[in-house]
């Protein structure tokens, strides 16, 4: 018999179950995906949905929650799910009076009784903060919020060296580390870890040329996306720390654009580092899979997992979805403590 709260918790969307009683609309139930994005708790559970999401006072014309209140209202009336435009919603951030500008993607669905009445309104959102404001040309840094600046052309290169030199050779030379750690642990010295350890040293310094050739416009011949994944995956694998499976199914390599393929290495690089940081994982599943013009990739741990609410700002989390949100795309992580983590990257694919 399948276990409800379970797999409303693991269900990786976030998502709150509403009373269809206006203009209340109370809080009956929530997932921990949408506790952990909107940093609440269970204690929302039985008070009315605009106490405890009112609109921000210090924006004269917020409109959450009358657009809200008008979805909502569409949904009981029509009997049928509505899917809302992007919204500017500011949330207090927790422990505070002050408020967050966030922006959301939120779309509302009735589930019906066995007579055929409204139960209750399921309430779903994807919040796209990072894109709107990038669209924008505003970022927000170190969660503080710059509401009036504007990123010039060479604000945005220096936010790409930096993603690159952190998402890219940081974790080169990580790994790197580990093998002549490895080498030197041993009761001997190791030659073939000392030889990979060598070797991703040299990898480094090639990717610090290949930056270099970038800023003055020189693009080598790509790589195909797919030797770029063998590579990462190749020398996680002779590391020897887990066991690692790989699932690929991929579209023809034209139809893949180079900056994809870069974001797509990049987030692998990345969790795959902090699986080895901080999971101790014994398995890891890496998948990819393209339908219906999207790329999904998914990197799942069995490791130690941990709690949504209270996530390591080490892991680089932010940066995986800073640089999903600049592809029109999106990150969504799902982690319980004891329970591994998953993370899932999902790109759209334009025909080029």
């Amino acid at each position: 018999m399948l276990d409800y709260r379970k797999l409303f918790d693991s269900f990786p969307g976030a998502c709150l179950l509403l009373a269809p009683k206006p203009p209340d609309f109370t809080i009956l139930d929530v997932n921990a995906a949408y506790l952990g994005i909107t940093q609440t708790t269970r204690a929302i559970i039985g008070r009315p949905l605009f106490e405890v999401f009112p609109d921000n006072p210090g924006q004269p014309d917020a409109s959450g929650v009358k657009n809200l209140t008008a979805s909502l209202h569409q949904v009981l009336n029509g009997r049928a799910p509505h899917q809302m435009a992007i919204q500017r919603y500011d949330t207090l951030q927790p422990g505070t009076d002050r408020f967050r500008i966030r922006f959301w993607k939120p779309t509302n669905i009735p589930v019906f009784s066995d007579d055929g009445s409204i139960a209750c309104i399921l309430h779903t959102v994807e919040e796209v903060t990072d894109m709107v404001l990038l669209r924008r040309g505003l970022k927000d840094q170190s969660q503080r919020q710059i509401r009036d600046a504007v990123l010039t052309t060479q604000e945005m290169e220096r936010m790409e060296i930096s993603q690159e030199l952190h998402d890219n050779i940081n974790q080169i030379l990580f790994t790197a580390r580990l093998f002549l750690e490895k080498a030197k642990s041993a009761e001997r010295v190791d030659d073939a870890f000392l030889v990979r350890g060598h070797e991703l040293v040299l990898k480094a310094i090639d990717e610090v040329k290949k930056l270099s050739n970038a800023l003055l416009d020189y693009s080598p011949e790509e790589k195909q996306l797919t030797e770029s994944l063998e590579d990462v995956l190749g020398y996680v694998v002779d590391l020897k720390l887990f066991n690692l499976t790989r699932n690929f199914e991929l579209p023809d390599e034209p139809l893949i654009e180079s900056k994809i393929k870069t974001t797509v290495i990049r987030i692998l690089q990345e969790q795959l580092a902090n699986v080895i940081k901080h999971a101790d994982a014994h398995n890891v599943i890496v998948t990819i899979h393209f339908s219906n013009n999207e790329l999904e990739l998914s990197i799942r741990d069995d490791g130690k997992g941990f709690d949504m609410t209270r996530v390591n700002a080490g892991m680089g989390f932010q940066s995986m979805k800073t640089r999903a949100a600049v592809m029109d795309g999106r990150v969504d992580i799902t982690s319980y403590p004891g329970d591994g983590c998953q993370v899932r990257l999902a790109l759209p694919i334009r025909p080029r």
